[in-house]
């Protein structure tokens, strides 16, 4: 693989661990608000 290839790659794998942390922290601070939770997950699954 030439260096773009590996640094794009990397870049993809940093922002999918950047996402699933910033889910885990939402979920955690939401998680005692329960119907602002729940209208959010109205809003993704109708």
């Amino acid at each position: 693989m030439d260096k773009k290839g590996i640094e794009f790659n990397l870049k993809i794998i940093v922002g999918i661990i950047l996402a699933i942390i910033f889910l885990v922290l939402v979920i955690l601070l939401f998680q005692d608000a329960g119907s602002l939770r729940d209208a959010l997950l109205g809003i993704k699954i109708p």
